[in-house]
């Protein structure tokens, strides 16, 4: 049977095509929190979030 996986990447900055990125660490530490205590989330058997300057998780 194979694992599944989440890995989230959040990065606040400018994004050239985007503009400014001021609220994804935000995101990805709430989505965090919805997929390692939500009893209705999706189940994975593992939840990646690499470290960085602005790491979360």
């Amino acid at each position: 049977m194979s694992e599944r996986w989440a890995i989230l990447i959040g990065i606040n900055g400018d994004h050239p095509g985007l503009g400014p990125l001021a609220h994804s660490t935000n995101d990805c530490q709430r989505l965090i929190e919805v997929l390692t205590t939500d009893v209705d989330a999706p189940e994975f058997d593992h939840v990646l979030v690499p470290a960085g300057d602005e790491a979360v998780g």
